[in-house]
């Protein structure tokens, strides 16, 4: 009889145990603007409430001149500059920096208005970013080839 109490206690006490706990996370708030140091192997993003800059690892730059909103599922899409710093002219083009927010890590793609991305294209990434990483090392620019 004291054996089945004290089964009966301890089924008791994990049937509590197990059900106090919420298994499920708590839902993750995304925040209005996208702020933050962000780095890649190939890009670094340093993002304020207004402006963003950007570095690429391939003598390039951009410059985002206004907040960089998010959207409530994280996503942006936001007009820029990208800046080629390479060859015998500097050029400079209007972009478009598209990408996901997810807490700790950010996808992003710059769409070019011209090809003077890296191989002549007009798009240029998608990147992996990770908050609070650096980005490439800035290397001197421009670059004759």
């Amino acid at each position: 009889m004291l054996h089945a109490r004290v089964r009966t206690l301890v089924s008791s006490a994990v049937i509590i145990t197990a059900c106090s706990g919420s298994s499920a996370t708590e839902p993750l708030v995304i925040p209005s603007v996208l702020t933050g140091k962000w780095g890649g192997p190939s890009v670094g993003l340093d993002a304020t409430a207004s402006p963003a800059t950007a570095h690429f690892d391939f003598c390039a730059e951009g410059t985002i001149p206004t907040p960089i909103l998010l959207t409530p599922d994280g996503r942006f899409d936001v007009a820029g500059t990208y800046v080629r710093n390479i060859g015998p002219s500097i050029q400079s083009k209007s972009a478009r920096y598209v990408g996901l927010w997810r807490a700790t890590s950010l996808t992003m793609t710059v769409f070019l208005s011209d090809p003077i991305g890296p191989n002549n294209s007009d798009v240029v990434g998608p990147f992996d970013l990770e908050l609070g990483k650096d980005g490439p090392p800035i290397r001197p620019c421009p670059v004759v080839y």
